[in-house]
């Protein structure tokens, strides 16, 4: 069983054991067993079309000149979703695009309709009052698309005629904020704002009080494959660490790197496109992905299922020599995007997330060492239970 080390006191030993995100406390042997994340089909990512009002530079539709637009008729297709047996057991809806609103009688529709958890991600450019109410009545979480508190931060996001979106997304962020409704922020990582991320996160925090605020790596595309920020991203991750008091947003890219290291469970894949999450498309075809099963891209048939579970970071790490079994996130990391490590790497591994997740778990690990050479902790056959390990990695 691989182990790493650490000395609390001179007399007492900490042991983290990277296969299964479990602390013991002066036992290098103690009996673990695995305990991996459900991955069992529970998110629809919706697709409606892929019409938008804009046309922002790193647009992952248009960077990969998608050319026939279609628009799905909900309605009618709602139908044929409920006698799925799959369709009962989702609980959440993600609505994507193009630009949602642009839909917004299909969008109230699933609002009408679904009982579980909906969200949708929009540039905030079309927000009315009449939006704004029906979201704040429904159990739906709207993400606003921002790449930072101002108009500098925002040159990316235009128009189809070009105009920059700004003015109108703010707009619809407060309109949002009058009737109560419960938002986001996503962001998006570009060599022109990475060095300021961290300053414009938690000055978007302070300002709009968003219960979430995203911050992501671009996808490949065509005119950004060379901007990987991998580098720059995990300084900002890590920032955002040592900031985390501070900020009363939820930083997912912080949640779901961590969370594994919290709960002492095993991540097996960073993305569940052949597990807990399925794709539908405007044309009414079911996927794994969106980026991946694109039908005039052979990513299809070279990115198999098969293929996904034997190149998980746990099946990798079987193998002695390979990076993955010296990795300290082994069972945080996942992989990342297979989409973006066949484009950039020609592997299923984005091999971003050996750059960015290692020093993050690094760091988390080092807070939990220094933090039990203080306190003492709740003991289980050796092992220290995760609900302090979670309290302290938050804390």
């Amino acid at each position: 069983m691989k182990k790493v080390e650490y000395d609390l006191d001179g007399k007492n030993k900490l042991y983290f054991f990277p296969e299964y995100n479990r602390f013991a406390f002066n036992d290098s042997n103690p009996e673990i067993t695995a305990d991996y994340y459900s991955d069992s089909l529970v998110k629809l990512r919706l697709e409606i079309s892929h019409l938008c009002n804009g046309r922002c530079k790193y647009c992952l539709v248009y960077g990969n000149k998608v050319e026939k637009v279609e628009v799905l008729n909900v309605k009618d297709f709602w139908k044929h979703l409920e006698n799925q047996k799959w369709f009962k057991n989702i609980k959440k809806i993600f609505i994507i695009g193009g630009e949602p609103l642009l839909h917004f009688e299909e969008i109230s529709y699933i609002i009408d309709n679904f009982n579980g958890k909906i969200s949708f991600s929009t540039n905030g450019t079309l927000i009315t009052k009449e939006m704004a109410e029906k979201f704040s009545k429904s159990n739906v979480k709207v993400y606003i698309s921002l790449d930072g508190p101002g108009f500098e931060d925002n040159i990316n996001r235009v128009y189809i005629n070009q105009q920059f979106m700004y003015p109108d997304i703010i707009k619809g962020i407060n309109l949002l904020k009058e009737y109560n409704v419960k938002f986001g922020i996503f962001m998006v990582a570009t060599p022109e704002t990475v060095g300021q991320a961290v300053d414009m996160i938690l000055k978007l925090d302070e300002k709009y009080s968003p219960i979430r605020i995203g911050y992501n790596l671009p996808h490949w595309t065509p005119d950004y494959k060379n901007y990987g920020l991998a580098e720059e991203f995990r300084d900002v991750l890590l920032e955002l660490y040592k900031n985390r008091e501070r900020i009363k947003a939820e930083i997912p890219q912080l949640k779901w790197r961590l969370s594994p290291l919290c709960d002492g469970k095993i991540k097996k894949f960073s993305c569940g496109l052949h597990t807990t999450q399925t794709t539908i498309l405007p044309d009414k075809s079911i996927i794994r992905c969106s980026k991946i099963d694109n039908e005039k891209d052979d990513l299809k048939d070279r990115i198999t299922n098969e293929l996904l579970n034997k190149n998980s970071p746990i099946e990798l790490a079987k193998n002695n020599q390979s990076d993955c079994s010296r990795c300290v996130a082994l069972a945080c990391c996942g992989g990342g995007c297979p989409f973006d490590g066949m484009k950039r790497f020609n592997c299923l591994t984005d091999k971003r997330e050996c750059i960015i997740t290692p020093p993050l778990i690094n760091m988390a690990i080092n807070q939990v060492v220094d933090t039990l050479k203080n306190q003492k902790a709740n003991i289980k056959n050796g092992l220290i239970e995760t609900n302090i390990i979670n309290e302290i990695i938050w804390s």
